[in-house]
């Protein structure tokens, strides 16, 4: 892929022709860490853990082709080797050689096959977040939201009547349940429900959460030699918790960090828990 930087815009890089966004904390001269989020989310994602890290390390979290900042072509290439030789770009486009890398969710399996089969010899340092493995997802993700995803491409007429719909704080409640094992106050990640509702997710979703199904990471694991860690919430209502027990199964050493009464999002559940581990582990 060919990589320009846009000088008038430092946090932006074009790969191919597309933006790609990014936001990053720290001093450049830090080890650095690369932070990819899941489906249906965007770099912000790792608020909490840049303000933790910066003091210690150069963060820098990336916006994946069609979500956040990033553009959201229609007809894009949404593969998840695609998206990870992206996240590479802006690696290289900020001169990093070797970095510790985190990935969440769709996130997490991206960076598997960063780790594993796009760039195993620069990734010092590998967190997976309640990743995707085999392409499995329970049952929500699975059905409602991939089809919510299907039916506002072939009818986009009803994608702002249903965002309207998603903000009312009883349909919030219901259709946001899967991320939390109890929910969290609403203040704490409205940013993040927004991103889900933007439109151009439309564009980027279904063809995501297809990548997703279609991809197991599991042949490139034993190619993994990064330090390891498996983070995962016991009560994982939207991956699989099998997936992360798998993939710390097939990587020479790797260990896991499991978050007792927690859900997908164990950075947002339990952070201060999450922060003091991810720490401890990439210092």
């Amino acid at each position: 892929m060919t990589t320009s930087v846009l000088h008038h815009a430092p946090y932006h890089i074009r790969v191919d022709g597309q933006k790609i966004a990014y936001h990053t904390a720290g001093d450049p001269s830090n080890p650095p860490i690369v932070m990819v989020h899941g489906w249906l989310s965007h770099s912000r994602v790792w608020r909490r853990q840049m303000d933790c890290l910066q003091a210690s390390h150069y963060c820098v979290a990336v916006d994946l082709l069609g979500f956040g900042d990033s553009d959201s072509p229609a007809g894009g290439d949404y593969s998840l080797d695609s998206q990870g030789q992206r996240v590479l770009a802006v690696a290289d486009a900020l001169k990093l050689g070797r970095f510790a890398l985190m990935g969440h969710s769709m996130g997490g399996q991206i960076a598997l096959l960063m780790a594993g089969k796009l760039a195993p010899q620069r990734i010092t340092h590998l967190i997976n977040v309640a990743g995707v493995l085999t392409g499995a997802l329970c049952w929500w993700p699975r059905i409602v939201t991939k089809n919510q995803m299907r039916l506002g491409m072939i009818a986009p007429f009803l994608v702002p009547p249903t965002a309207f719909i998603f903000r009312l704080p009883f349909i919030t409640s219901m259709a946001y349940s899967a991320w939390f094992y109890k929910m969290l106050p609403l203040k704490d990640w409205v940013e993040d429900r927004e991103r889900t509702l933007q439109a151009g997710i439309i564009t980027s979703g279904y063809p995501a959460v297809c990548a997703i199904q279609h991809t197991d990471v599991t042949p490139y694991l034993p190619n993994i030699t990064a330090k390891t860690l498996v983070m995962l919430g016991r009560d994982d209502s939207v991956v699989p918790v099998r997936e992360g027990g798998k993939a710390a199964m097939g990587i020479t050493g790797a260990r896991i960090q499991w978050f007792e009464e927690c859900g997908h999002f164990p950075h947002f559940e339990q952070p201060e828990i999450f922060n003091r581990a991810v720490v401890d582990f990439i210092t």
